[in-house]
């Protein structure tokens, strides 16, 4: 698989015929004292096509002319009752990851990273989830499905990182 960056974005994924999804989400993380940084993750309530229940960090589909960052922010808050104001943007550059979710539908997601501030805020779930887990990169990188979303954490892990000093 290629990545490649377009306009100082990370694209993840290849086009595909079929039906095409635009969507946006957060990828947000946290930093606990004394622990290495933790990715919220959701686990979706419906099956998918190979019958399990698909873990990715909160996004959803745009709504109208929305901006793609207001989309992620808007559908991280409906999905997580996190609200924007303990969710600090990292990048303005989003992760663009493509990926099948089904045959004949490709969907593009502009995941941008946000730290959340309070660690300790409690995660409330909407309908469209039955879990959330905070986890270590490797765990996230295992629990995520698809390729590109794993490469899209990669490299928003190693810009954690980059930041961090480490």
């Amino acid at each position: 698989m290629k990545t490649k960056i377009v306009a100082g974005e990370r694209v993840h994924g290849r086009a595909s015929e079929g039906r095409s999804e635009t969507a946006a989400g957060l990828m947000i993380f946290r930093r606990v004292s004394g622990r290495p940084v933790e990715y919220l993750l959701l686990q979706a309530s419906y099956p998918n096509h190979a019958g399990g229940r698909d873990w990715t960090p909160p996004k959803g589909k745009r709504e109208g002319s929305e901006e793609p960052i207001d989309t992620a922010f808007r559908e991280s808050r409906e999905e997580t009752r996190l609200p924007r104001d303990i969710l600090e943007l990292v990048s303005s550059k989003p992760v663009i990851v493509r990926y099948s979710p089904r045959p004949g539908v490709q969907k593009e997601v502009s995941y941008f990273l946000a730290e959340l501030s309070d660690v300790n805020h409690p995660i409330g779930l909407s309908i469209e989830h039955q879990n959330f887990e905070w986890a270590e990169f490797s765990t996230a990188r295992r629990l995520l499905r698809y390729t590109d979303l794993q490469e899209g954490l990669e490299f928003a892990n190693d810009f954690i990182n980059r930041l961090a000093g480490t």
